[in-house]
């Protein structure tokens, strides 16, 4: 099995901290892991110019790292996202990364469960986790309306949700949903 951890926190913060972790617990599980903080790489914002789709199909235009953790993501089984919330929706950097999925769908529209979606380019995504980190003074509210939009993002890729928590939780917790069938 193989895992993809991408998470979207400060360095040092709990959301870096909790990846870090359930990285360790998922290599005791024997589990090939790719840790990726969006912090320490370049990830440049989608201008929706959608030359991904129609120009350089499945590239962005923007040479920065995201193409690495996509290949990634595609050769993985699972994908574990951990993000902050700020002002009550996923922080701007989890957001910059999230937009540029982009390149993994098709410029055709379909309509799936009485909503619009694109096709996607490839035969296979991986299920996806989340684990959401609604910081001091976050509501449960604000947790159950993060907690949708993540069920709707894997949704898109017709994939699982194996994971949809809320920080903090125990690193063997979120190791044991990942590694689960």
């Amino acid at each position: 099995m193989r895992v993809t951890i991408i998470e979207a926190g400060e360095l040092g913060d709990h959301t870096t901290t909790a990846a870090r972790a359930i990285s360790d617990e998922l290599a005791v599980g024997s589990v090939d892991t790719r840790l990726f903080s969006l912090s320490s790489l370049t990830i440049k914002p989608c201008l929706g110019c959608s030359a991904c789709m129609v120009r350089t199909p499945g590239q962005c235009v923007h040479r920065d790292d995201v193409a690495m953790i996509l290949k990634e993501l595609l050769a993985s089984d699972r994908v574990l996202f951990l993000y902050p919330l700020a002002r009550g929706f996923m922080a701007s950097r989890a957001k910059d990364f999230v937009d540029r999925l982009f390149p993994l769908e098709l410029p055709y529209i379909e309509f799936r469960d009485k909503a619009m979606t694109h096709g996607l380019r490839y035969g296979r995504y991986p299920d996806w986790g989340f684990v959401v980190d609604v910081g001091e003074g976050g509501s449960k509210d604000e947790f159950e309306i993060a907690a949708e939009l993540n069920r709707r993002l894997a949704r898109y890729y017709r994939s699982s949700v194996f994971l949809n928590a809320e920080s903090p939780i125990e690193p063997k917790e979120a190791a044991h949903a990942a590694m689960r069938d």
